[in-house]
């Protein structure tokens, strides 16, 4: 993921934090490890292709 700006410290408003998130499915591992802060009046899009999981 890229961002042009970044979470400077822990003391922003975060809309969303999400530590250490691990994602299975029927036992293979999707996700392991994954973090992501989003302050609030940041504007975030996750892009891809169709079918590739976006929405997950």
């Amino acid at each position: 993921m890229r961002s042009q700006h970044s979470v400077q410290n822990k003391q922003n408003n975060a809309i969303l934090d999400a530590q250490d998130v691990k994602v299975y499915y029927s036992g293979f591992m999707a996700l392991r490890g994954v973090n992501m802060q989003i302050p609030e009046r940041q504007i975030v899009a996750f892009i891809g292709p169709s079918g590739c999981g976006k929405s997950t």
